[in-house]
C-alpha cells in the first residue's frame, strides 16, 4: 500500500528503504512540520477505540490523516482532551507504534495490539524536582478494544 500524505510518499515499514537522498528529503520536510512521520496507514487509522490504563479511560479517535482526538477519564472523573498530531509505524497486521507530543509537553509513546487488545505506553512530562532535564518517565499498560 503506498499513499501520499502531505506531499510526502509513504510505504509500508517493511518495503521502505529510501535514498540518501530520500531520506534527506524526508528530514527535511519533517523539521521543516510539513508533513507527519507516517508509514502504512493501516487497521488503526480510521477508527474508534477504548484504552482502560490503571488510573484512567482514554476514548480515542484516529483520523486517517494522522490526527488523534483523545478524551481522557481519570479515576477521580476529572476529564481532559486534546487534538494531537501523530507519528505512526505500522509494525504489523496488529501491532502499531504511535507517538505524540502534546502541548504541554506531555510526550506520549504507545505500542498498540490489536490482536491481543494490549497496549504499552511511554509517558514523558515536566518534573521541575527531576535531576534528568527537569523530565520523569514511567511505562503504563493498558487493554486496549475499537468501538
Amino acid at each position: 500500500m503506498r499513499q501520499i500524505l502531505t506531499g510526502l510518499a509513504v510505504a509500508p515499514a517493511e518495503q521502505s528503504s529510501p535514498g540518501d537522498g530520500d531520506q534527506r528529503r524526508i528530514q527535511s520536510m519533517v523539521a521543516k512540520g510539513a508533513c507527519m512521520t507516517m508509514h502504512y496507514t493501516g487497521a488503526l487509522l480510521g477508527r474508534e477505540a477504548v484504552i482502560q490504563f490503571p488510573e484512567s479511560t482514554a476514548q480515542v479517535r484516529y483520523s486517517v490523516r494522522g490526527d488523534l482526538h483523545w478524551c481522557v477519564t481519570d479515576k477521580n472523573g476529572n476529564v481532559t482532551q486534546g487534538n494531537e498530531r501523530l507519528s505512526y509505524l505500522q509494525l504489523s497486521d496488529t501491532l502499531h507504534f504511535l507517538n505524540w507530543i502534546e502541548k504541554t509537553g506531555f510526550t506520549v509513546s504507545q505500542v498498540i495490539d490489536t490482536e491481543n487488545g494490549t497496549v504499552k505506553a511511554f509517558w514523558s512530562y515536566a518534573d521541575e524536582f527531576s535531576e534528568r532535564g527537569h523530565r520523569a518517565s514511567m511505562f503504563v499498560d493498558g487493554t486496549f478494544h475499537f468501538v
